[in-house]
């Protein structure tokens, strides 16, 4: 019997049709349909889904095994499945625990233990093609600080080539958005590279680069960033400072009561500088909080904005 098999058996045992399953797994029918014809092998956020979601023994649903049908009770647990590195069932597996909090409890936790897990969790919800481009990206962005410190980077000939042929996929996982969002870039840089070399340099020659105004008017010069985008970018260049402000974010925010007054009135898809201001001030002072109470500097507006990533709704 395969994979696919198992999943029909499964799916028919619990009475459920095709349109019924892929509402449940919050994934298209299409997708179920490949994957019962054993067309598609999925991803592993699908096994941590149909887990989660039905308890199922994911052993027998992946190998057909029957040998040892206890059910998933430990990260260690993770170990059997045969379709992806140890090391990413690990990631994953910890996501079990953030996905039960939500957004307002954990903002108003003081428990380490539930901030680390949703943290830990992240990359459970990056896509598979996104995920090593993002750990390219926050392993050399961190020694970049100043404006010839591109070659350490590895990543292109200039800012242009790396914004386009690595930020912008990291950024933008929808197509319809990666696609504007590229096509303006290229038509206002593509005969032009300097340009780009010229804001990025004055982005990392700014002196109080805390200055969130002034930070983020200048990368949101960059034609087809956005406030959004451009955040993005500042996370990255500076971790320790800025988190990325976008819709997501402010979504999540907005359903926490103690700050509904501050950030009620931001529209999520139309973000402007000042709100940006004002939703660094939040993370940043999250971020102090956090470090205060859990004694430590661990803590950074971007992992906080890692996490509210992990849990948006």
């Amino acid at each position: 019997m395969t994979f696919g098999n198992r999943l029909k058996e499964f799916r028919n045992l619990k009475n459920l049709d095709i349109s019924q399953f892929a509402l449940e797994l919050n994934i298209p029918e299409s997708d179920i349909n490949l994957y019962e014809a054993s067309e598609k092998e999925p991803d592993l956020k699908f096994f941590v889904n149909i887990y989660e979601k039905f308890n199922v023994d994911l052993e027998w649903l992946i190998t057909g095994s029957r040998e040892t049908m206890n059910k998933l009770k430990s990260l260690e647990d993770f170990k059997f499945i045969p379709i992806k590195t140890h090391t990413e069932l690990i990631k994953i597996a910890k996501s079990n625990n953030a996905n039960l909090i939500s957004i307002t409890s954990l903002w108003n936790s003081c428990d380490e233990e539930k901030w680390t897990n949703a943290l830990s969790s992240y990359y459970s919800r990056v896509k598979d093609e996104n995920y090593n481009i993002e750990i390219e990206l926050e392993e050399k962005l961190c020694v970049v600080r100043k404006p010839n410190d591109l070659d350490k980077l590895e990543l292109g000939n200039s800012w242009y080539d790396f914004l386009l042929n690595k930020y912008f996929k990291w950024k933008y996982t929808a197509p319809n958005r990666y696609a504007t969002t590229t096509a303006a870039f290229k038509k206002a840089y593509q005969n032009d590279n300097a340009k780009i070399d010229e804001i990025i340099s004055r982005i990392l020659f700014v002196s109080d680069k805390e200055e969130s105004f002034t930070m983020i008017k200048l990368a949101s010069e960059i034609k087809g960033l956005g406030v959004a985008g451009a955040s993005g970018l500042l996370s990255l260049l500076f971790p320790e400072i800025y988190g990325t402000v976008d819709q997501f974010l402010v979504i999540n925010l907005q359903n926490i009561s103690s700050l509904n007054k501050i950030v009620q009135d931001i529209n999520p898809i139309a973000i402007k500088n000042r709100d940006f201001v004002e939703l660094t001030a939040i993370l940043r002072e999250k971020t102090i909080e956090l470090n205060n109470a859990f004694k430590t500097d661990f803590w950074t507006p971007r992992k906080i904005d890692k996490v509210l990533w992990t849990i948006r709704s």
